[in-house]
């Protein structure tokens, strides 16, 4: 069996073809990948980038803006690629090429540039992205009774990394932060840094508090409820 998207074109690779097949031919087995290209696509996900991130650049000489690299970080952490030397495979992968409508990727010493370059301020615009997706759901499914599971966890680290401690709960080393789910339909909506020696507790209140108020503006009369 074999057929085509053109049957129902996707969005953000409206000017080529692209073929799907079982015949045995050139596998990948990353061809979900277009699929997240045609979600975040119909989400305007460029466009909430280009509102909440801006990342300083001093470069001179640039084959990709910062934003082009965060979506190939992005798109490597979907298919999971987790390491920056992933990206010397990715970057010559015509299926990543397509999904990201990028002749050439960067490599492992971009990527990697990248990441050391993000301030904490880019941190904290990666997090209200992640509550500005979070919120989007929330708003197509017109939720208005949320369970809001709170919890810490362990985040490892390796090297030396800033902060991080031995967490004795878990036997690491790394970053102890917390994290909000919305319990009935698992979606992730806030993960709070802390460092590694911080206890279970730590400023749990002041979070608590602070999350209730964000989801309590979001109707008139939200029925919430708090798992710990």
């Amino acid at each position: 069996m074999s057929f085509t998207l053109q049957q129902k074109p996707l969005m953000f690779n409206s000017q080529k073809k692209i073929s799907i097949a079982n015949d045995g031919g050139a596998l990948t087995n990353d061809a979900g990948m277009v699929l997240v290209a045609e979600f975040l696509k119909k989400i305007h996900f460029d466009q909430l980038l280009n509102e909440r991130i801006y990342i300083n650049d001093g470069r001179k000489f640039s084959h990709h803006s910062w934003l082009e690299i965060l979506k190939q970080w992005l798109y490597q952490l979907i298919a999971g690629y987790s390491r920056d030397r992933d990206a010397n495979k990715v970057q010559y992968d015509r299926l990543f090429q397509e999904a990201l409508q990028q002749e050439n990727l960067s490599s492992q010493s971009m990527l990697s540039t990248f990441l050391h370059t993000l301030t904490t301020e880019n941190v904290s615009q990666l997090s209200q992205v992640a509550k500005d997706l979070a919120d989007l759901w929330l708003d197509h499914d017109n939720t208005q009774h949320l369970v809001l599971d709170f919890d810490s966890t362990a985040c490892p680290t390796y090297g030396k990394q800033e902060e991080a401690e031995f967490i004795y709960h878990y036997g690491i080393n790394g970053y102890h932060p917390f994290v909000t789910f919305e319990g009935l339909t698992g979606l992730a909506l806030d993960v709070r840094h802390r460092h590694g020696k911080s206890y279970t507790s730590t400023h749990a209140e002041d979070y608590l508090e602070e999350m209730l108020d964000r989801y309590q503006q979001r109707s008139s009369d939200p029925l919430i409820m708090v798992r710990g």
